[in-house]
């Protein structure tokens, strides 16, 4: 394994170990509380304790590897920016900072491209300005978990509109006589589909009371919703073959009733 594969393979493990001791002191500080009266508490810390020394003895261990290496490291702070020292005099001794993994013996060069607009300029003087404008690609894992949540929820909003179903028709105002367009919108095909085997079910009702021409105007009501189908990227059908499985389904929902009606009637 190379040093620069070493750097990230043992800073990823130091990270995980930093996250690692902040849940077990937080943990910590709960237990400290109750084991001043609860035995079982006082067990649960005591465990706690071992793991923590533990964890401290195993970081204490790699950061001995790091010091015989002496790769190049980056730190970032939250909201903030990727210092090339954990101890940039920017910095405050109580400021939030973290160790970049990802970047680990990089050249500065390669650690300045990734940081980008959040590059501290102070550590890296010589940065090309061309790097420091370019959106950054380093996060802490609480950034990367909300930028995560954020694309999943933009994925998930984009998903649900690209799904919709807009039906767009020319209608004519009773009061004015004029023409303008309504806009439909359904959720989904499958729920524009619905639609067209209702509005065909009553095709099929009317034309069994002998209303050709309330039948027709069912029919064309259904029509755009089909033709705003086939536009949709996910449906593969015409219009022609959209119209004729709702009008199948719609036949057979309504004969379906009928004859249910007539048990009911007899």
């Amino acid at each position: 394994m190379n040093v620069k594969d070493l750097a990230k393979v043992i800073d990823t493990e130091i990270l995980d170990l930093v996250y690692r001791l902040m849940s077990l002191n937080v943990e910590g500080e709960r237990l400290g509380r109750k084991a001043k009266y609860d035995d079982r508490a006082y067990v649960e810390l005591e465990a706690l304790n071992q793991e923590r020394l533990q964890v401290i003895q195993r970081k204490y261990a790699l950061e001995n590897v790091y010091d015989v290496y002496g790769w190049t490291r980056a730190y970032i702070v939250p909201g903030g920016h990727v210092h090339k020292d954990y101890h940039c005099h920017t910095l405050f001794a109580d400021t939030e900072r973290y160790l970049v993994a990802e970047v680990s013996g990089m050249t500065e060069d390669e650690i300045v491209a990734k940081a980008g607009e959040r590059a501290c300029t102070v550590c890296y003087p010589s940065a090309p300005s061309d790097y420091l404008s370019r959106k950054s690609e380093l996060f802490t894992r609480d950034e990367a978990e909300k930028e995560r949540v954020r694309a999943e929820r933009e994925a998930k909003r984009a998903a649900k509109e690209a799904a919709k179903v807009v039906v767009q028709t020319t209608k004519i105002n009773s009061k004015t006589q004029k023409p303008y367009v309504s806009t439909e919108t359904f959720g989904t095909l499958r729920s524009a589909q619905i639609e067209i085997v209702s509005k065909l079910y009553w095709a099929h009702s009317a034309v069994h009371h002998g209303e050709p021409s309330v039948a027709r105007t069912y029919f064309n009501e259904g029509k755009p919703i089909a033709q705003a189908m086939a536009n949709h990227p996910d449906e593969e059908r015409t219009v022609e073959e959209i119209m004729k499985v709702c009008d199948a389904k719609a036949e057979a929902n309504f004969k379906r009733d009928l004859r249910q009606a007539e048990r009911e009637a007899r």
